[in-house]
């Protein structure tokens, strides 16, 4: 069987294959979302003997160190181990290895640009190997129940960072839009070309051409100060 490529959306192809596995569930990824649900269960997981995930636990972002994911897996049977080092993204099932650009967050099965290959099946028991290796390396870097429980405090806190972020983000592109589409010299031209008499019009062009770039540096000193 020769390697398949697939692209974006994922999701029903790595799902089928865990659905139709019962050995062997191994899985190495850097970033995890609550879009572990959609994929894993405890219908298409309980029976499965090798459950083991390496990811990464880095508090400096959230998909790194998404606890209520990481006690989703963890309470689905899957020994989780962290390294902060990875960044492939392999997925093994039963007799499959996908090799993906793809984390385990619903923008990498499902909404971004991303290239997934199903390895030829001579390829599987190698990826098995590597991912042995990574797990070895590891050594004692287990995520438990335990440690969650240490760090609930600091993943409140930088969900509460992200989702300012988030917001903040969203607020400064739109006041930069807001900026971007005033132009001066359209307002100057409306006001002057209405229907009135205006016996100096000459003049005020004049004034209001010499004063237009004051006028777009007081806007912008305006928007900075506001931010």
């Amino acid at each position: 069987m020769n390697s398949t490529v697939i692209k974006n959306p994922i999701t029903n192809s790595i799902k089928n294959s865990v659905d139709s596995s019962s050995n062997c569930l191994n899985i190495a990824v850097p970033f995890i979302s609550s879009f572990v649900r959609k994929i894993f269960n405890q219908e298409n997981t309980k029976d499965i003997n090798d459950k083991r995930i390496i990811t990464r636990f880095d508090d400096s972002y959230i998909n790194s160190f998404d606890l209520p994911s990481l006690q989703v897996l963890i309470d689905l049977g899957f020994i989780v181990k962290f390294d902060n080092t990875i960044h492939l993204k392999l997925y093994i099932t039963d007799g499959e290895a996908f090799v993906s650009s793809s984390n385990l967050t619903k923008g990498g099965f499902e909404d971004n640009i991303e290239l997934t290959v199903k390895v030829e099946k001579e390829n599987t028991e190698s990826c098995k190997m590597i991912f042995d290796d990574i797990w070895n390396n590891c050594s004692d870097n287990f995520i438990t129940n335990e440690l969650i429980e240490a760090n609930k405090g600091k993943y409140e806190l930088l969900k509460k960072r992200d989702a300012y972020a988030r917001k903040s983000s969203r607020i400064i592109k739109t006041e930069e839009i807001t900026l971007k589409n005033i132009d001066i010299q359209k307002v100057i031209e409306t006001i002057f070309n209405q229907n009135k008499d205006h016996s100096n019009t000459l003049h005020l062009e004049f004034e209001a051409n010499k004063l237009r770039e004051k006028t777009k540096q007081k806007l912008i000193l305006s928007f900075n100060t506001e931010m």
